[in-house]
């Protein structure tokens, strides 16, 4: 076993693995209010943590992702703001944290739920508090789309789920 944060102040841990063994855990710093992520390749060490967000927001439900070549994805709901809030890395295994992007801003956003396909599209599903519907949004070619309602009726605690070329998303209604 190896340590990587010693602070009493950790949350929300989240780890994912791909069929190579390429590992990313990710949790938040409640002290400090932010993101941290190390990686393990197969049989090696874990790197050195890496803080990538800035202080602020209130950050929970941290979802960790990884796809067939290394590259990362974090999804995470900011409390205070309503938001959902992602950051990728798109160099392969190890390399550097995009800055968080805002997904979603409208209305109070909680539970995201993230799949990561071997490709590297990823689906991340939320639940938009305020009218109870359940929103997603897919990520492809570099980008998130813009979210799009899946269910208007009473709904939330979604789950994502990803094969191939199909996204699937599960709630309770």
């Amino acid at each position: 076993p190896q340590v990587l944060s010693i602070s009493s102040n950790n949350s929300y841990l989240s780890v994912a693995s791909n069929s190579d063994g390429k590992t990313v855990a990710g949790w938040i710093d409640l002290a400090n209010d932010t993101v941290q992520v190390a990686t393990l390749s197969f049989g090696g060490s874990w790197s050195s943590v890496s803080t990538i967000t800035s202080s602020g927001g209130n950050k929970g439900n941290l979802q960790i992702g990884i796809d067939s070549l290394g590259n990362g994805f974090a999804v995470w709901e900011e409390f205070n703001l309503g938001e959902i809030v992602a950051s990728q890395t798109s160099g392969g295994f190890g390399s550097s944290w995009s800055s968080p992007a805002v997904i979603s801003s409208t209305g109070s956003n909680s539970t995201p739920s993230l799949a990561v396909d071997a490709s590297g599209t990823a689906v991340v599903a939320w639940t938009e508090l305020n009218n109870a519907n359940v929103i997603a949004s897919v990520y492809s070619s570099g980008s998130w789309s813009s979210p799009t309602t899946i269910s208007n009726t009473f709904s939330g605690y979604p789950k994502a789920g990803t094969s191939g070329s199909n996204n699937f998303i599960a709630w309770i209604s």
